[in-house]
């Protein structure tokens, strides 16, 4: 399981579900803001503050890749992420990012909830209609 979490975790392609987004995003923001309140106070040769400028690239990229899959779910690329540095950007991708995911397959992979698309009732065939 840790292996495919970590595959996953580097992966652009594919999609990724809300929650598996959201607790990324929490776990990664947790441990460096825990890690940097104690580090505030100390120099920059310290080894906490060392790890802090290794694990913040690093869980930066992880959010950024799982943004990407994240905005391949509700089925738009992942050059969106680029928003983010417009003036109205990060708001538009937050809607994004709460949006549900498309339900079936898109063109970026299988729905990881596993749900199918429901039939369109106009396509559906209707019985010929007798002429009275």
């Amino acid at each position: 399981m840790i292996t495919r979490l970590l595959k996953a975790a580097i992966d652009f392609r594919g999609r990724t579900r809300r929650r598996h987004f959201w607790l990324l995003v929490l776990v990664v923001v947790g441990i460096i803001g825990g890690l940097s309140q104690p580090a505030d106070k100390l120099d920059d040769s310290d080894p906490l503050v060392v790890l802090l400028y290794i694990l913040i690239p690093i869980g930066t990229l992880l959010v950024v890749i799982s943004g990407i899959r994240r905005l391949h779910d509700v089925d738009r690329r992942g050059w969106w992420i680029l928003l983010v540095y417009t003036l109205c950007g990060p708001i538009w991708l937050l809607g994004y990012w709460f949006t549900d995911s498309t339900v079936g397959p898109n063109r970026f992979g299988p729905d990881p909830k596993n749900r199918h698309p429901r039939e369109d009732p106009q396509t559906i065939a209707r019985p010929p209609q007798s002429e009275a």
